[in-house]
């Protein structure tokens, strides 16, 4: 991958972001489409977790797993507190399956990178990145003691 200054990879998936927005609208609902699909028992946690209604919980899942890819540039160490807080939290408390956390960033980022025309390597190269670098502080997460022994 070419390095390239993090002002210039904001600047790269901003534009990718927009485009997706431009050709899809609200992502929430290809995303949990494709997440439904992998995992058919998020649903069912969605429904049970949800206190009032479903599309927000949805929505404002969504939306954090966008905030955390577009925050992973600039704010690595606050994207890693907010993974290292939440992944225990909802397994241990409401008995969330972390692997539904990394499918949705991996959804979310994919649903995007499949918007990138070829010509835009740049772009593509800054999310692949990024989906890369949260993906694998969640599977740092995962790997803690803490939830190693949730899934004794």
């Amino acid at each position: 991958m070419t390095h390239r200054p993090a002002a210039e990879l904001i600047a790269l998936m901003g534009s990718a972001l927009e485009r997706a927005a431009a050709q899809i609208g609200d992502l929430t609902r290809p995303v949990l489409d494709r997440v439904y699909r992998r995992h058919p028992e998020a649903a069912d946690a969605f429904v049970r977790l949800s206190s009032g209604t479903i599309t927000e919980l949805e929505g404002r899942m969504v939306e954090t797993t966008l905030f955390c890819l577009t925050k992973w540039i600039e704010e690595q160490a606050m994207v890693e507190i907010i993974i290292h807080d939440s992944l225990p939290h909802h397994a241990m408390t409401l008995g969330i399956d972390p692997v539904l956390f990394q499918s949705l960033a991996e959804e979310t980022a994919d649903i995007i990178i499949a918007t990138i025309p070829a010509d835009r390597g740049d772009e593509r190269e800054a999310w692949v990145q990024v989906r890369l670098g949260l993906i694998g502080a969640m599977a740092k997460a995962r790997a803690s003691p803490m939830l190693a022994r949730v899934a004794r």
